[in-house]
């Protein structure tokens, strides 16, 4: 994956969140928490459900020499719950959230869509599991977010593989 082609089509620049906190649910490794430290997110937090999928997040962030930034820790989003994410984050709040394809793993999607929008306090960068865009794109409206925005992001740079995504923003 191009994770700085999927920036670059999100209009996420070197410096535009400096000071802002960063959530990403079902982070991987962390590749989108990589890319953000150059973003100004003073500390960036990652779950991911599989704990071997964790200690090779973390052990990437030690060897980028970021652990001071990054945080990635064990998490089932389908059990996510802002009090959980306190316990886990010190935050129930996060300025940005990252979601890429993992509403298609839990097991409510429509308790997960409220989580996202109570965790989010000003913007949301969703990735969908479906292809249903306008469908998904009300979906999000009726979520609480203000405005909407589709985007066509780069998926596999070797592929040429494009994803729909979308930019929520509460206020």
């Amino acid at each position: 994956r191009d994770t700085r082609a999927r920036f670059k089509a999100m209009n996420i620049k070197e410096h535009s969140f400096t000071g802002k906190t960063l959530l990403d649910i079902g982070c991987n490794v962390g590749h989108m928490l990589f890319e953000a430290t150059t973003c100004g997110f003073p500390i960036s937090y990652g779950l991911e459900q599989s704990a071997h999928i964790v200690d090779v997040g973390n052990a990437i962030a030690d060897y980028l020499r970021v652990l001071d930034r990054i945080t990635i820790q064990q998490a089932d989003a389908s059990t996510l719950t802002p009090d959980k994410l306190k316990e886990l984050t010190g935050e129930k709040q996060f300025d940005i959230v990252f979601c890429f394809a993992v509403d298609g793993y839990v097991r409510n999607p429509k308790v997960f869509y409220k989580l996202l929008t109570s965790i989010t306090s000003e913007v949301l960068y969703f990735e969908p599991n479906n292809h249903k865009i306008e469908w998904t794109a009300d979906l999000i409206k009726s979520w609480g977010f203000k405005s909407v925005e589709k985007v066509v992001v780069p998926y596999d740079k070797n592929t040429g593989s494009m994803r729909n995504c979308f930019i929520c923003r509460i206020k």
